[in-house]
């Protein structure tokens, strides 16, 4: 088990810097860090992080892109591990579950199951016919 630490503040007064300037592979790998940091930290760090990614979605109201899909499974990955549900981001997700590997759709799952969201990430593998009424 990993000892989680503080970060450093010179690294966290860089990393507040250029959190602005991250596009989708920094944004998955820097999700993946926060998740592994832990602490009150990453719990900080992580609100900034959702943000960009919803600057980034650009288009409708909760559409993301699907070149933003693996950032959004890290987001909800480092969201459930931090226990952070208000960070989910749900409607994101399920617009671009369909465009997920395997992996990254796994975990996002997970994440929502962990984190007891409604997000609507059901009715985007069944259908709206199916489970629309649910969610």
């Amino acid at each position: 088990r990993l000892r989680r630490h503080p970060l450093p503040a010179p690294l966290h007064a860089a990393w507040e810097q250029r959190a602005p300037e991250l596009k989708p592979p920094q944004l998955t790998q820097q999700a993946w860090a926060l998740g592994r940091l832990g602490g009150s930290t990453a719990r900080a760090l992580l609100p900034q992080l959702a943000a960009r990614a919803k600057a980034l979605g650009g288009g409708a109201e909760g559409r993301a892109p699907p070149a933003l899909a693996p950032a959004l499974a890290s987001l909800a990955w480092a969201a459930a591990t931090l226990r952070t549900a208000e960070h989910f981001p749900g409607i994101a997700a399920a617009s671009t579950l369909m465009h997920m590997r395997p992996q990254d759709a796994a975990n996002t799952l997970w994440a929502a199951a962990v984190l007891r969201t409604r997000a609507p990430l059901a009715v985007r593998l069944s259908g709206p016919k199916v489970l629309g009424s649910v969610v």
